[in-house]
């Protein structure tokens, strides 16, 4: 591959606003009318380090379906994943067609995530169900950064799962000639792995200009190596075959959104800057000029990225990981009762959401702490510890001692109970069948008593529990029950 001494154009402060077509001219040029769109923002760096240990936190509770086709979550998972998510996933995924041709974007950290577990072997598959490997029960103690990474790794490298599928309105790609002719996901993920590890850390880059630097660079790549075999709507009009058309935009510019966006953004590699995907690229309309789509992809609205200190760490850029230090926007006052009101300054929506993850909000400007939220933070692998240090970077005063005492006792309170991993919950048929189970060398320590007629066993243990009760001359027949607990 040669390789061209080409600049990234990069820029420090983001715009506020970027300008596209306004809603329902599906063309773009200089007579189109314009609006200006606001930029969200995701800071992916912190969000994606305590996302990694509650959707390891999900997959322990055995919360997670998926699949066995095709190893994507349920509808029913990706709710609940998008709950765990901090601020929820970029889009809704519960919204719904205002008519039956809209287009919803729909999730993308939700179905990424359990994907990347899965890919990252700390999560296998059984039955229908996620559940923790060996590596998967290691990583909930071991350095978030470090799982990241791993996960990072095996993704770009892993053959089970081809991102361009969830480019839907590309059409022809899952059958045939069409799926015969797409080129290897892992070929296309190095070439942008290449590309990206070039990016400045700290730095805000255009994706525009992102993909204007792979092709000068030659950091290309290919999709597919006959496009007359992917289409848009109708094949016989939005075929990418035909001549005259640069198609690499809409279908290799497409794929690399989807791989920062739904991925690279997913594992905190890169934070990003985007807009509802609405009339965000216009380009795909040169090949089909059906106007019933407003987007080709649901990640067409991404704009910008930058590659942060964690993703310099996962792209071998930096030896250690050294997290960011966000700039502190405002300063807090905290109270004895547990008030925290911000006194100077504005918080980002960052900000408000780390801090309403422990306490409710009571006014503008006011929350108080509250010990059910601390509670289930602690039971998503959070820490108080991430609370105190965003209160002493804005708050020159020690916490008040009522405040810190309520922090130590939700600490011992919320780990009262540890999970050990899944039982069987067995029913005998009396109380004398209970008391010898439990007398019984081999059978007695496999299990414990529940109550006066119930045992429980661990699941691991189950057939070695079957085993041991046929040798005492009990069986496990009839229309008994088995119980996850």
């Amino acid at each position: 591959m040669e390789l061209y001494d080409v600049e990234i154009l990069s820029t420090a402060e983001l715009p506020a606003s970027v300008r596209q077509p306004r809603r329902g001219h599906i063309e773009s040029g200089s007579d189109v009318p314009t609006d200006d769109v606001e930029l969200l923002e995701h800071n992916a760096e912190q969000a994606a380090l305590r996302e990694v240990l509650a959707l390891l936190r999900l997959v322990q509770a055995n919360s997670v379906t998926v699949s066995t086709a095709t190893r994507r979550a349920t509808a029913a998972t990706i709710r609940r994943v998008a709950a765990v998510l901090e601020g929820g996933d970029f889009f809704d995924p519960n919204e719904k067609k205002a008519k039956k041709w809209d287009q919803v974007p729909g999730p993308i950290r939700a179905v990424a995530w359990p994907l990347l577990l899965q890919a990252g072997r700390l999560a296998t598959l059984n039955g229908s169900k996620l559940v923790l490997s060996k590596a998967g029960r290691a990583a909930l103690a071991a350095s978030s950064a470090d799982v990241l990474r791993n996960l990072w790794e095996r993704w770009i490298t892993n053959p089970m799962f081809d991102e361009f599928s969830r480019i839907e309105n590309v059409k022809g790609q899952t059958r045939g000639r069409g799926k015969k002719r797409l080129t290897p996901a892992v070929d296309r993920r190095r070439a942008i792995t290449l590309a990206l590890a070039e990016c400045p850390v700290g730095e805000w880059v255009a994706f525009d200009d992102f993909v204007r630097f792979m092709r000068a660079s030659s950091y290309d790549f290919e999709v597919s190596t006959d496009p007359w075999t992917l289409h848009l709507t109708e094949p016989r009009y939005g075929s990418f075959g035909f001549s005259g058309h640069d198609h690499w935009s809409v279908l290799q510019g497409r794929y690399v959104l989807c791989l920062l966006f739904e991925y690279a953004a997913t594992l905190g590699l890169i934070d990003i800057a985007f807009t509802r995907p609405e009339g965000a690229r216009l380009d795909f309309t040169r090949v089909s000029y059906d106007d019933s789509l407003s987007y080709l992809s649901r990640y067409d609205g991404l704009r910008y990225f930058r590659l942060n200190p964690l993703g310099a760490y996962c792209l071998d850029r930096a030896p250690s990981y050294t997290p960011s230090r966000p700039e502190v926007r405002a300063r807090l006052s905290v109270f004895p009762d547990g008030r925290i009101q911000s006194t100077h300054g504005s918080l980002g929506h960052d900000e408000i959401l780390l801090l309403e993850t422990y306490a409710g909000n009571e006014a503008a400007g006011v929350w108080r702490l509250d010990r059910a939220r601390m509670v289930r933070a602690i039971e998503d692998g959070r820490d108080l510890a991430e609370l105190r240090d965003f209160i002493a970077e804005r708050d020159d005063q020690d916490l008040p001692d009522p405040v810190e005492g309520l922090l130590r006792q939700t600490e011992r309170a919320a780990r009262a109970l540890l999970p050990r991993g899944l039982a069987v919950l067995f029913e005998c048929a009396d109380a004398e069948t209970l008391a010898r189970l439990m007398e019984d060398r081999a059978a007695g320590r496999l299990c414990l008593a529940a109550d006066k007629c119930h045992v429980v066993v661990p699941e691991k243990s189950v057939d070695a529990f079957r085993k041991a009760v046929h040798g005492m001359g009990y069986g496990m027949g009839g229309n008994t029950k088995i119980t996850l607990l």
